[in-house]
């Protein structure tokens, strides 16, 4: 029984991860076209990315209030539906913990990477 429970969860988490990264991707791309220099942090940038993850998202550089509103619902609208929550860290905020934010991030492109390793995607 405990075997067929954490095949489930394998299963489970390896299609939130597919998830999480193919809408990422389009995050990314979109905060970038956007001017917004945002990257991911945390458990998917790492490559251990579980069942109960959440993606974070860094953005770096000074964000206005109202740009902060652009960037979250842009998030948003591309995370609904996916049952993936996701947190952003603003670099102007955590300017005291900047080394240990980006650490170990990943750019549109190192995403795309680990989306292409991992099969053909769709919108």
């Amino acid at each position: 029984m405990a075997s067929r429970l954490n095949k489930i969860i394998a299963n489970r988490t390896v299609e939130r991860r597919r998830v999480a990264i193919e809408r990422t991707v389009y995050v990314l791309d979109e905060l970038h076209g956007l001017g917004v220099d945002a990257v991911i942090i945390g458990s998917l940038a790492k490559g251990n990315f579980l069942d109960h993850s959440d993606v974070d998202f860094y953005v770096r550089g000074i964000v206005p209030a109202l740009r902060r509103i652009e960037v979250e619902r842009t998030i948003g609208k591309h995370m609904r539906g996916s049952t993936i929550g996701f947190d952003v860290v603003y670099a102007e905020d955590v300017s005291d913990r900047k080394e240990e934010f980006e650490d170990v991030w990943l750019d549109a492109p190192g995403i795309r990477k680990i989306a292409s390793e991992d099969g053909p995607h769709t919108p």
